[in-house]
């Protein structure tokens, strides 16, 4: 099983709203995708891009949505400063129900 670790240098949360506001796309970057377990045992995807050495930035959907809301903020300038991390909540997008 893999971890991200979220807690070590901060947590950044950010809605859909704010967060396309800030958004600038640029060339896509490299995007690490993994699974997580989560409650049972349900696999959950997560996605990772950017400075794994900066402050990290984690983007939460809303409903019937999935990572992919958050495409143009994991490929912009964002990314050369922070350490993106998405996910697909249980019963979205690639996640397991």
């Amino acid at each position: 099983m893999i971890h991200f670790s979220l807690s070590r240098r901060g947590l950044i949360a950010v809605g859909a709203a704010a967060a396309a506001a800030s958004a600038r796309a640029q060339t896509k970057a490299d995007q690490e995708f993994r699974y997580v377990s989560g409650h049972g045992g349900v696999p959950l995807n997560m996605v990772r891009t950017g400075n794994r050495n900066g402050p990290q930035i984690l983007f939460l959907h809303g409903f019937a949505h999935s990572y992919l809301a958050f495409k143009r903020q994991l490929q912009s300038d964002l990314a050369r400063e922070f350490d993106l991390v998405a996910c697909d909540h249980r019963g979205h997008g690639n996640s397991g129900k």
